[in-house]
């Protein structure tokens, strides 16, 4: 019997390695000594006995018998070979008892290749095995810019939380995302129960994946984009028969998270020959606005609300809109849009990041409903996002702020460290180093535990950028680039948010059905608009006090940049802009970690922080 098996396992490794051998493919395992000539490690760690993944056993150590085994590890050298009859022995073995003994493997950026026991790894192999047990000494390389060598060394961090070797991801920051998915559930580190019923949970989806379609990604990425719509405690604690129904309701989302270019931006609107007062008379839009805050609380919800205002006036009795403010929570958020969708909404945005999780829910739920969430999101599903690019305003800003400062010290107040808001920062930088390349940016942050007035006081600083506006029912003066000598305050120029240009456009599009034409889902993509000066979504106004050349001078650079003749950032393409992670050199100060914000700013950060900025988790 064992001779059969041997002959089987041997045609299926021939048939593995001609097609290899035609395709151009190396036809043998890799062998790890040769991939180590090229590389720096820098460490060794003696991880012990465990069991390992077999689909990540991919190589031997050394070269010795390579050419005995093709890339999956079945035989190759003929039946009446010594290698075979030990072959054979072993699957005896194992049909009788079992391969208890332990290989000895070298573990390489999430691969292992076998010091000793090449030929238990091949039977199991043959015999479809999970896993195997081995002791393991893992390789660390030294640390490059690659995509690569960063999603391993996420990696490693992981694996000290959880101790599993199973999950891996194809992007960057991932790990990251996962783990901060357990803050509120497990203890920091990972205790021993924490780990287990991680482990059961991932078991229970490679179950029900196994039944699924084809799956894009990794089972990391299945999972994460799973807890992302559906939560983490409902990972662990729904049985298997929940899963797969949450699954096959979220398919469509798990796919495209799974898909390493999943998002489509959109920087500018699509032109629309269409008149308003021809747009499908008949048709009548119910539309949605919820919001964290009010108008008179926030001056991000008061900038929409102005945008809300402009929509009502430009189609007038075609659409109808709703607005729920002071959603606090996740759970009042998901009431708010079934609430909408009952009083016969077809469109809902919802103003903030922080309801990116409802939205994302709900849009599960109910997929012929438009739901946007303002966000500078990477991954969305079907759902789509909105977001500016206040980047532009704020290195027209910086060119002013340069102009002006007659101590070369200027205070930047920012918020919250999440995705766009460090672009905006080094775009006010690079508009300050352009006009003077002497002055410095003391950067400080509204939402760190200290106080932030205190020290740009202490800095001899006139010139400063604060908020961005302020509402009518606020008295906050610190806003927009201003000047500040003692107690008297003096507005120079503000950044200006046309939400309306947006919504406008949106709603529009709704009408004339070119948001149907505009969609990306059948090339793997989401949907995520990002329109700046040249749309005319964002811009900047003046006051008085500013004289009329530098103002031309600004205006000019303005204008370049709409018609696209200036870049600001050269060379760099949108998402490595959204995803900016550090600070340029004229900048004093740095990105603070979630452990040093208020409580209020935890929640965004979570879910749109900085790799930097979640450090602390």
């Amino acid at each position: 019997m064992a001779l059969e098996e041997y002959e089987k396992a041997r045609k299926l490794g021939l048939k593995e390695y001609r097609g290899d051998s035609v395709k151009g493919r190396y036809p043998y395992v890799q062998v790890l000594d040769e991939i180590l000539s090229f590389t720096d490690i820098v460490a060794e760690q003696d991880i012990g006995l465990l069991y390992i993944p077999i689909d990540l056993i991919i190589g031997t150590k050394t070269k010795g018998r390579t050419n005995a085994f093709s890339r999956n590890f079945y035989p190759l050298l003929d039946e009446k070979s010594e290698f075979a009859i030990k072959w054979e022995a072993l699957y005896q073995s194992h049909l009788q008892e079992g391969i208890r003994e332990p290989v000895i493997a070298y573990e390489f950026m999430h691969q292992f290749y076998i010091q000793e026991g090449n030929k238990r790894v091949s039977v199991l192999k043959y015999e479809g095995a999970d896993s195997v047990l081995a002791n393991v000494v893992r390789l660390i390389p030294q640390k490059d810019y690659t995509e690569e060598n960063q999603i391993y060394y996420e990696f490693l961090d992981f694996y000290r939380l959880s101790k599993n070797y199973n999950i891996y991801f194809q992007k960057s920051q991932r790990f990251s995302e996962l783990a901060n998915c357990f803050l509120n559930i497990f203890e920091v580190p990972w205790s021993e129960k924490n780990q287990k019923d991680f482990q059961s949970s991932y078991y229970n989806t490679v179950m029900i994946m196994k039944k699924m379609k084809k799956y894009p990604g990794t089972i990391g990425d299945a999972i994460l984009s799973y807890i992302k719509i559906f939560g983490a405690k409902a990972w662990l604690e729904e049985d298997k028969m929940q899963m797969q129904k949450n699954m096959l309701k979220a398919w469509d989302y798990m796919v495209l998270f799974g898909k390493k270019n999943d998002t489509k931006l959109l920087e500018t609107p699509e032109k629309s020959e269409a008149k308003i007062g021809g747009l499908f008379q008949k048709k009548h839009l119910k539309i949605a606005f919820i919001n964290v805050k009010s108008a008179k609380t926030s001056i991000w919800t008061y900038s929409h609300m102005e945008g809300k205002k402009q929509l009502e006036k430009k189609f007038g009795d075609k659409i109808s809109v709703i607005t729920y403010d002071n959603i606090r929570n996740e759970e009042q958020a998901i009431h708010a849009i079934k609430n909408a969708i009952e009083r016969g909404c077809q469109v809902i945005f919802t103003t903030t990041p922080v309801l990116l999780n409802a939205s994302l829910k709900m849009s599960v739920e109910y997929p012929k409903i438009k739901i946007l969430n303002c966000s500078l999101n990477i991954w969305c599903g079907h759902m789509r996002t909105y977001y500016g690019k206040f980047y532009e305003t704020r290195f027209l800003l910086g060119l002013l702020a340069g102009i002006l400062t007659d101590t070369d010290q200027i205070g930047y107040i920012a918020d919250y460290p999440i995705y766009g808001m460090i672009s905006n920062i080094n775009a006010f930088a690079l508009g300050v180093r352009m006009t003077n390349p002497r002055a410095k940016i003391h950067l400080v942050w509204s939402t760190v535990k200290n106080d932030t007035k205190r020290i740009l006081d202490d800095q001899n600083i006139t010139y400063i950028l604060g908020q961005d506006l302020t509402t009518p029912d606020q008295q906050c003066s610190e806003f927009g680039l201003f000047s500040k000598k003692g107690d008297e305050i003096q507005h120079i120029a503000i950044p200006i948010w046309n939400w309306n240009v947006f919504y406008e456009k949106i709603i529009k599009s709704i009408f004339d059905k070119s948001w149907d034409r505009n969609n990306f889902l059948k090339e793997g993509k989401a949907i995520s608009y990002w329109w700046g000066l040249s749309a005319g979504a964002v811009s900047i106004a003046y006051t008085s006090c500013l004289d009329e050349e530098t103002k031309r001078f600004i205006e000019f650079v303005k204008q370049s940049i709409a018609d696209g003749k200036f870049q600001i950032y050269e060379d760099m393409c949108a998402t490595d802009i959204i995803e900016m992670d550090s600070l340029y050199e004229n900048i004093i100060g740095e990105i603070p970690s979630i452990d040093y914000l208020e409580e209020s700013a935890k929640k965004i950060v979570e879910l749109q922080g900085t790799k930097t900025a979640k450090k602390g988790l």
